[in-house]
């Protein structure tokens, strides 16, 4: 696949779930930048942050998709579209914070929706090394090893068609190497092998389709 195709069908995707008005838009930015601060997000704190009625957030959150946010027993948010307090692929520090990014993807753009720089720390799968990045919201600096690339697959791709086959955290890894990358993908098939700038400029390309009213400029 082509990098424009990959660029076109990002694009396509992105736009298939994007929000459905500025409101709801400022909704989902508003999470990631609360949960930047290292702890569950209330409705009453996006309620307050957004002008809203903490009844009609709640309701809000509850009608995003699930598969991209998850709650406490409390009902406060603990993740949101790749990024969160637990669980993911990245370990991910911004603010000083301990997070998670779920995967390779997120981790790229979710500094450009905070407007902040993030450490990413990440383990090759193939050979277990340790990686390190630092991602701000103009790209990537300070890739360690500076040979890293990376994996992506989206839904809509040939392999996966559907969402019944279909995981970004099982495909969009970070890679110490392409030798590293390449052997992994000859035993996992179906994903594309790309630079980092590359796929953050493709995280890019998703946001401004999610979000285009509150980071079409961006």
């Amino acid at each position: 696949m082509s990098k424009e195709d990959l660029h076109a069908l990002a694009e396509s995707f992105a736009q298939k779930f994007a929000a459905d008005d500025e409101m709801s838009e400022r909704l989902g930015v508003e999470i990631y930048r609360q949960l930047a601060d290292g702890r569950p997000v209330a409705a009453a704190s996006l309620a307050d942050s957004l002008g809203r009625a903490a009844d009609n957030v709640t309701e809000a959150l509850h009608e995003l998709p699930s598969v991209y946010i998850g709650f406490d027993d409390r009902d406060r948010v603990l993740e949101w579209g790749g990024f969160g307090l637990d669980g993911g692929n990245n370990r991910f520090t911004v603010r000083g914070n301990p997070m998670y990014a779920w995967c390779a993807l997120d981790a790229l753009f979710v500094p450009t929706v905070l407007g902040e720089s993030a450490r990413v720390e990440a383990t090759d799968p193939k050979t277990g090394k340790s990686l390190s990045l630092s991602v701000t919201p103009d790209g990537v600096d300070n890739a360690d090893p500076t040979s890293m690339v990376m994996t992506f697959a989206l839904l809509g791709m040939e392999a996966f068609p559907d969402f019944e086959n279909f995981s970004f955290q099982k495909t969009t890894f970070f890679f110490e190497s392409e030798t590293s990358a390449l052997s992994w993908l000859e035993e996992n098939p179906g994903p594309a092998m790309i630079s980092l700038e590359e796929g953050f400029a493709i995280g890019g390309l998703i946001l401004r389709a999610w979000f285009p009213s509150v980071l079409g400029d961006s």
